[in-house]
C-alpha cells in the first residue's frame, strides 16, 4: 500500500493488514477502532448495549493503576447483568461479541476485522476505512516533537532538504498555561467533537501552521476516540 492509496482507500482489511505488518497498530488503537465501529450503529442499540460499549471503552482509555481491575470488573458485571434482562437483536449480538473480543484479545488484525464486519450494514467498508484514517492519520509520515527554535531553523531550508516528518513544536503544549492540552483532554474525555474547531483556533494562536493538524480538527464530523491529532497532543500511543 502506498501513501496515496492509504488516503483514498475504502478497503479496511488492506489498511489494517498494512498497519499490522508495519507495527503501527497498537493494542489500544485496535480496541478503540472496534469500539468506534460499534458506535456506527449507535442509534439502533438499546441503552444496555450502549452502556457496555462505554464501560469497555473507558477501561481501555483509563486502565486502573497497577493493573487492578476491580472497578472495571464491577462496572462490567453490572453492564452484563443488565443485558440478561433483554433479548438482543442480531446487531446487538454482533456488537456484544465485538466488545468482548476487543476487551479480551491482544490478537491480530484479521480476526478483529472479521468481528467488526459482523456488524453488517451499519459498518460499511468506506465508513471503517474513514475510522482508520481518523485514528491513524497518515502513518506514512512520522510525527516528531521539536523545539520552536529548531522548527524555525528547518523552515529556512529548501524544500528539497526539509525532512518529510510532521514536525510539531513542544511549546504549543505549554502555551497559555497548557490551554491546548487542556482543551484536547476535555474534548477527548467528553467526546465533545463540536469543540474541535476551537482547539484548531487555539493551536493556531499558539503558533501552529501545520495544515494536517488544523484541517483535520476543522473537518465536519467523522471524529472518534483515538483521534490521531488528540493522541499526539495528549501523548497517547
Amino acid at each position: 500500500m502506498t501513501e496515496d492509496e492509504w488516503r483514498t482507500s475504502a478497503q479496511p482489511r488492506l489498511m489494517l493488514d498494512w498497519l499490522e505488518t508495519n507495527h503501527c497498530a497498537t493494542a489500544r488503537k485496535k480496541r478503540l477502532f472496534a469500539f468506534s465501529a460499534c458506535r456506527l450503529g449507535w442509534k439502533e442499540l438499546r441503552p444496555e448495549v450502549r452502556r457496555l460499549i462505554e464501560v469497555a471503552e473507558d477501561h481501555v482509555e483509563n486502565p486502573s493503576p497497577g493493573g487492578a481491575n476491580t472497578l472495571f470488573e464491577s462496572r462490567l458485571h453490572d453492564a452484563l447483568l443488565a443485558l440478561l434482562r433483554v433479548t438482543l437483536t442480531n446487531l446487538e449480538s454482533a456488537t456484544f461479541h465485538l466488545v468482548g473480543y476487543a476487551v479480551d484479545s491482544n490478537g491480530g488484525a484479521p480476526p478483529l476485522l472479521a468481528a467488526v464486519e459482523d456488524l453488517g450494514e451499519v459498518a460499511p467498508p468506506k465508513a471503517l476505512a474513514a475510522l482508520l484514517v481518523e485514528q491513524f492519520g497518515n502513518p506514512f509520515r512520522k510525527a516528531r516533537w521539536v523545539s520552536a527554535q529548531l522548527r524555525d531553523r528547518i523552515d529556512t531550508w529548501s524544500r528539497e532538504t526539509r525532512p518529510t516528518d510532521l514536525l510539531l513544536v513542544r511549546e504549543w503544549l505549554t502555551w497559555e498555561g497548557g490551554l491546548v492540552t487542556g482543551l484536547a483532554r476535555a474534548i477527548d474525555e467528553e467526546r465533545a467533537w463540536d469543540r474541535m474547531p476551537i482547539l484548531a483556533d487555539a493551536l493556531e494562536d499558539a503558533g501552529c501552521n501545520e495544515p494536517a493538524l488544523l484541517d483535520h480538527l476543522r473537518q465536519g464530523g467523522g471524529h472518534a476516540r483515538g483521534c490521531w491529532v488528540l493522541d499526539l497532543l495528549l501523548g497517547k500511543e
